[in-house]
């Protein structure tokens, strides 16, 4: 399993430091030069904002100095009254904190990212300053996500856009609903995703925002990919990755190639999708993203593992792995897993495989990733067959196909004819190894003939490639749990 890359909206501008840039440098530290030195007054805030400017400046490119530019207005002991009584300079001060905050979160140090993002929430908060509270919120959101706390994020992102929403802050109205299609799309909700991401763009497209035009389109080629439409994925990604090259956007960039890398991986043109992986390697390491890094990883070890370099494969998986836990990354953890454990199917040891398994699904489950486990409840219960345990198999594949059946009344209904044939790809593997198993073992759940019959007429209405034909036919089916997880 690979690991696809989400774009969220932060609301800071990326810099890749260039000779431009380092004149800019130049010019304002000459300007600092020329200033008093701090009096720990309101009188502190030209040089303040000219050490966050030359920390931006920084921050992508070289993130240490960044944060060493942005630390020298930072205080991190200020108390209610000194924010009463020199409330710009503790405006900045919490500018200061939310930034290094970023540059920490870019480099994979969420718990310091998550500490500075809330001392900067309580100076805004003291403040009064709604737009501050509300950045400093979607922040914190964006980390949630990548830690796979899908309810926090949620909620962050929603107190965000509330208060985005009441100052007219279209950016930040934007940014909010992108990140929000992102988590929407991890839970498997394409729907919910693709109206996000429409929103977002329609807002980014208004304002002539082309970095944040080319992240919804980026996110847009993501769910095209999740539903199988690979032609619609690839012009999304490309589409997003010129855009991405235009503004010099390198972490971006490496996002793009590594999303491009995915697809050439599924198509099975490996030399490519090493190609990709290899370039977002390169960049994310310049960068010093240690998610991005681990990403990588992940996904090197699945284009090698399936050329059969096992060897390689676990190792790629572990580095990951080891990354992935340092960050408290819960989905990144969960991928790699599930790596480990295809290797030790494909190696025969179905011990160590099913150990795997079960500590990915364990994480799959607490995480409500739907479009996940509809897929993987077949691969444990395969495991659990091929290790004379044929039993268990059993409530495994009937949750996978309610799961399946969930996802249809979700999305079935929004795709085009071309994305419903790929959908019904999907959905008749799920179904086949239902019926395989029933096969082999006739005698473990009396159930299953039922489950399989009912399963060829809702294939049949699938085929006609009409929504309303398909749900007539799970409405007549015989099956009473059908009809009790799916209605009109």
């Amino acid at each position: 399993m690979k690991k696809i890359f989400f774009i969220t909206q932060i609301l800071l501008s990326i810099c890749i430091l260039n000779a431009q840039d380092n004149k800019k440098i130049d010019s304002l530290k000459q300007i600092l030069s020329t200033l008093p030195p701090l009096d720990g007054t309101d009188a502190d805030t030209t040089r303040m904002q000219l050490c966050l400017d030359i920390g931006d400046l920084y921050k992508y490119s070289i993130p240490d100095s960044a944060i060493w530019w942005y630390a020298w207005v930072t205080d991190t002991n200020i108390n209610a009254e000194k924010i009463k009584l020199f409330p710009k300079k503790a405006s900045l001060n919490a500018k200061g904190l939310r930034y290094i905050g970023i540059v920490a979160y870019f480099q994979g140090i969420y718990p310091s990212a998550i500490s500075y993002y809330e001392q900067s929430l309580k100076i805004f908060e003291e403040l009064s300053d709604k737009l501050g509270i509300s950045k400093c919120l979607m922040n914190l959101g964006i980390v949630s996500v990548d830690q796979g706390n899908y309810p926090d994020a949620i909620s962050y992102y929603k107190r965000s856009l509330k208060i985005f929403e009441e100052l007219g802050y279209k950016s930040g109205i934007s940014g909010c609903l992108n990140n929000l299609g992102v988590v929407a799309r991890s839970q498997g909700n394409y729907p919910d995703a693709i109206s996000y991401y429409e929103r977002s763009l329609k807002i980014r497209e208004e304002l002539g925002d082309k970095r944040g035009i080319s992240i919804c389109l980026h996110n847009l080629g993501i769910v095209a990919y999740s539903q199988g439409n690979y032609p619609s994925a690839i012009s999304y990604y490309e589409r997003s990755l010129k855009i991405f090259e235009e503004l010099s956007d390198k972490l971006d960039i490496s996002k793009c190639l590594m999303n491009l890398g995915i697809v050439s991986d599924d198509q099975g043109n490996y030399p490519d999708a090493i190609s990709y992986y290899e370039r977002s390697l390169k960049i994310v390491e310049e960068l010093g993203g240690k998610s991005g890094i681990s990403d990588c990883l992940n996904n090197l070890g699945s284009v090698v593992a399936e050329q059969g370099n096992y060897l390689d494969a676990i190792s790629y998986f572990g580095r990951s792995l080891k990354i992935a836990e340092e960050l408290g990354d819960k989905s990144g953890i969960s991928k790699c897993l599930n790596n480990l454990g295809n290797v030790a199917m494909e190696q025969g040891n179905y011990p160590d495989a099913l150990s795997y398994y079960e500590r990915s699904l364990k994480i799959k489950e607490e995480l409500g990733d739907k479009a996940g486990l509809a897929s993987y409840y077949p691969t444990l219960a395969n495991v659990y067959i091929k290790s004379a345990q044929p039993e268990k198999a059993v409530p495994l594949f009937i949750k996978s196909r309610m799961s399946s059946l969930e996802l249809l009344q979700d999305n079935f209904s929004i795709l085009s004819e071309k994305e419903k044939e790929l959908y019904l790809d999907k959905t008749k593997n799920v179904f086949n190894d239902i019926h395989s198993f029933n096969i082999n073992f006739p005698k473990q759940n009396d159930s299953l003939s039922g489950i399989c019959y009912n399963n060829e007429l809702i294939l049949k209405g699938l085929l006609l490639k009409s929504a309303s034909a398909m749900l007539n036919v799970v409405y007549n089916s015989s099956d009473p749990e059908v009809k009790k997880h799916i209605s009109y």
